[in-house]
């Protein structure tokens, strides 16, 4: 092999893992927004829940699911360090640090896309309101000026198990074990909520 042939097969070789890193760190970084989107609507005023039959289909999924996405991204950008700036030259144990940091990420990113993400892309273009039950898991009582008459509900991810600003008539008559109706725009699969109502 000539020298020129040879200085081309050595710079198509580094310019592969540049790319593939280039690849999986916007991967990294839509996943990371994507699984924001539920803190950020919640902040925005627009909480939404997840049905209880979508828990039940997805949420024993989602967490292995999530794991082995950031897992095999985190593997990724490792192998391609070389070629990214985040972890090029860094000692050892940051090394270990970031990717321990990137890994704990990116799994709550991609277990958050999972359980939320087709939920509310459905309840985005649905022109439909719905009204989804939920048990309280406890008895109402704490509260803070972010969440006031605060109510938690069972089987939901700790993302999103707690309405805010309930009306105070449900607050004052809800207690642990009581059903409830969340009401709101949504589908089947998830709700944007509105209203509350306990259900008798």
């Amino acid at each position: 092999m000539s020298v020129g042939a040879a200085r081309g097969a050595a710079n198509a070789r580094s310019r592969r893992p540049a790319w593939l890193s280039g690849f999986f760190a916007l991967l990294s970084l839509c996943i990371m927004v994507i699984g924001f989107v539920p803190a950020f609507l919640d902040m925005a005023g627009y909480p939404f829940l997840p049905s209880l039959a979508w828990m039940a289909a997805m949420g024993d999924i989602a967490t292995p699911v999530g794991l082995i996405c950031a897992l095999a991204i985190s593997w990724i950008l490792f192998a391609t360090r070389e070629s990214n700036t985040y972890f090029r030259g860094v000692s050892p144990n940051r090394l270990f640090l970031q990717l321990f940091w990137t890994t704990l990420m990116m799994w709550a990113c991609a277990y958050n896309v999972l359980l939320f993400g087709w939920p509310i892309a459905r309840a985005l273009v649905s022109d439909e309101d719905v009204r989804l039950e939920f048990v309280v898991r406890r008895d109402p009582g704490y509260s803070d000026r972010k969440c006031r008459r605060r109510v938690e509900l069972e089987g939901l991810p700790w993302t999103s198990d707690r309405l805010c600003f309930v009306p105070a008539e449900v607050f004052d008559a809800v207690k642990r074990g009581d059903r409830v109706a969340v009401i709101g725009h949504g589908t089947s699969d998830g709700v944007f909520f509105d209203d509350v109502e306990r259900l008798r």
